[in-house]
């Protein structure tokens, strides 16, 4: 949290987690509570927020895995609870019990667990491992599109292309997009089409991610600017997946990755979707509505083998300055 700033002065009221963060999804909300200084330290209020979070930007339309991210993480902090009550002596457990309740739990139990219905709410009929894997696979192909949808425009933008009256194209990175596919097509060696987990994924048509790109608006910035974060589980979007499917739980991302992801989507808003003439990703404009402060930010350059290069700049008819 160090590296975020919320102005305390045109804070807002707090608004519930059940409001902003469990029976809907409201982005900017949940972000300045995970970024605001007052919370302090890392805390439970923290882990059940990044949770909801997690499970929004991999899967935003689909509440379940969401609610099930948020179950699953409340039933960890309740578990490390019962094991340190348990540690205590005998004679001690109930004083470690009402300590914990009174401290380190009260916000948690107050905001979270009582206000979302508590042991009937864990208790509910939930497929946890299974659906929840399951939900994330089913956004898979669509996220794996986009981050090549974005590797193309960002490669074209940074790439010191010599027309520099030229613009992003949203026709062209379409067109690039069918040539990989046909040369995905053509060559079953071209391992490196397939996403991280090693598993190929299908291109989509143009209309398909036309009608896509309207639904997931911005979300489609944060899937790229979330891939291009280094972390201890690859990509800030590896560990969104695991957080959200395995209870993950790593304080150094919460503390020290939101704010540099934050900062990579303001960069690629700025550098890139300006470019593009597109109501559905000008929607990426809100999030520099969240202020942040990240030191030295460097965006990676796209990760794209030669043979994709040389297709970006065939279909732009221009080469790269030597």
């Amino acid at each position: 949290m160090t590296e975020s700033k919320v102005d305390s002065k045109s804070r807002p009221k707090r608004k519930k987690f059940k409001t902003i963060a469990y029976r809907n999804f409201n982005f900017h909300a949940v972000m300045r509570e995970i970024l605001d200084e007052d919370m302090g330290s890392i805390n439970h209020l923290h882990e059940v927020y990044f949770s909801a979070l997690s499970a929004w930007v991999v899967a935003p339309h689909d509440h379940e895995l969401r609610h099930d991210a948020v179950r699953m993480r409340m039933r960890l902090i309740l578990a490390k609870h019962e094991r340190s009550v348990l540690k205590a002596e005998g004679d001690r457990r109930s004083e470690v019990d009402a300590e914990l309740r009174s401290g380190k739990l009260r916000n948690f139990l107050n905001k979270v667990y009582y206000p979302l219905g508590g042991i009937k709410n864990l208790n509910s009929d939930s497929h946890l491992s299974r659906t929840s894997e399951y939900i994330v696979r089913n956004y898979q192909n669509d996220i794996q599109n986009f981050l090549k949808f974005f590797q193309v425009m960002h490669y074209v933008k940074t790439a010191g292309l010599k027309d520099s009256s030229y613009d992003i194209s949203l026709r062209r990175t379409y067109e690039v997009l069918k040539k990989f596919e046909s040369e995905k097509n053509n060559n079953n060696s071209c391992g490196e089409l397939s996403n991280s987990e090693g598993m190929g994924f299908k291109y989509l048509g143009k209309n398909s991610l036309e009608r896509k790109l309207s639904e997931y608006g911005g979300n489609v910035v944060l899937w790229y600017a979330a891939s291009l974060v280094e972390c201890s589980e690859g990509s800030l979007l590896d560990a969104f997946k695991k957080i959200s499917t395995k209870g993950l739980r790593d304080e150094e991302i919460m503390r020290n990755k939101l704010s540099e992801w934050l900062e990579v989507s303001s960069h690629l808003s700025t550098e890139i979707l300006n470019s593009v003439e597109s109501k559905y990703l000008k929607e990426a404009e809100k999030y520099k509505e969240i202020e942040i402060t990240v030191q030295n930010i460097r965006v990676p350059k796209p990760d794209l083998l030669k043979w994709e290069k040389e297709i970006i700049e065939d279909v732009h008819k221009i080469g790269t300055q030597i």
